[in-house]
């Protein structure tokens, strides 16, 4: 029962390590997946670094002896939060990206992940009810160092191994998506001429569309900050959209406040929410048919339409200003 103590513990700690590192390799995305599962603004970034920390450190007292049943108990009311966030996302008919390992395994959550975080909990309770098993040190004391070393190596070996394999097929289905955006794209241009959108400097067509929050929403009220706006019209049946999502959600996340984007697309709330999967945006419209983008003269998609708000010198009003048509299309 000892030994089995010991490989739970190192099994766990190897987890919460691998989930630490992946985060804080790519804070973009884990600042992503917390704007999906509801994370106010303001919180997002100091998160990204203080839960992978904390993972982090957990990973380390379990693997230290007087430590490890604290780290154990820890780990428990950590993973229940997590499950906790997760349940809730799926009761709202919400899949954000779980981005629990960064981009080794970032996927929506659903019940695979409560069912996860049930295992490595059942771990971690029979820790903190049992004890820690015994130390590191006793189960390497009988051991010859020549052969202890011979062994890590090969699981170093084998690791890196899988890890190579994970990246290679992962770069073959990205390499597969961009070819079937690319021919879909294609398609599409041969049948649709390419956008000309509205002259850089006209005046921004009036428009106001529900959200997926069934709320409404005007093009003053997006405007309303003060920031310039990108208006990203999609479609649910554009197969080249779905790959762009996560690009704009970084331009927005990048952009640090210098620029929002709002995303307008069609179909009903519950197929936006998980058409965005998860992904932050200032707003996300709904239009009926294509009569926002017809005013805007976009007649395909992914396209965007900066636009500004300007002061008026006649008569101190303020009016929306595009800078043209931008088609986003790969």
């Amino acid at each position: 029962m000892e030994s089995e103590l010991l490989i739970a513990r190192v099994a766990l700690a190897v987890v919460f390590a691998t989930a630490a590192v992946a985060k804080l390799v790519d804070r973009a995305r884990t600042r992503e997946s917390l704007a999906g599962f509801g994370v106010a603004e303001r919180f997002r970034a100091p998160a990204a670094v203080v839960l992978p920390l904390t993972e982090l450190a957990l990973a380390v007292l379990l693997l230290l002896e007087p430590t490890a049943v604290g780290a154990a108990i820890a780990a428990v009311v950590l993973l229940l939060a997590f499950s906790a966030a997760i349940a809730r996302a799926i009761r709202r008919d919400e899949r954000p990206d779980c981005n629990c390992f960064g981009q080794i395994g970032s996927r929506p959550v659903g019940w695979a992940s409560l069912a996860r975080n049930a295992g490595l909990a059942a771990f971690a309770v029979t820790i903190a009810a049992a004890g820690p098993g015994e130390s590191v040190g006793q189960a390497l004391s009988g051991v010859d160092p020549l052969a202890a070393v011979g062994v890590t190596v090969l699981l170093l070996l084998l690791a890196a191994q899988a890890a190579f394999s994970y990246q290679l097929f992962g770069q073959n289905a990205r390499l597969l998506e961009r070819v079937r955006a690319l021919e879909d794209g294609s398609r599409g241009a041969r049948s649709t001429p390419e956008p000309l959108g509205l002259p850089p400097g006209s005046v921004a067509p009036w428009f106001e569309l529900p959200d997926v929050s069934e709320r409404s929403r005007s093009l003053a009220d997006l405007l309303a900050p003060g920031r310039p706006l990108a208006l990203a019209f999609l479609d649910p049946d554009c197969g080249a959209c779905g790959p762009l999502l996560p690009r704009l959600a970084r331009v927005r996340a990048d952009g640090e406040g210098d620029l929002d984007v709002a995303i307008i697309t069609r179909g009903t709330p519950a197929d936006a929410r998980r058409a965005i999967n998860g992904h932050a945006f200032g707003a996300v419209l709904l239009q009926k048919d294509r009569e926002v983008a017809e005013a805007y003269g976009v007649n395909g998609v992914p396209s965007a339409v900066p636009s500004r708000r300007r002061s008026t010198s006649t008569s101190g009003s303020q009016s929306s200003r595009t800078s043209g048509n931008s088609s986003a299309r790969r």
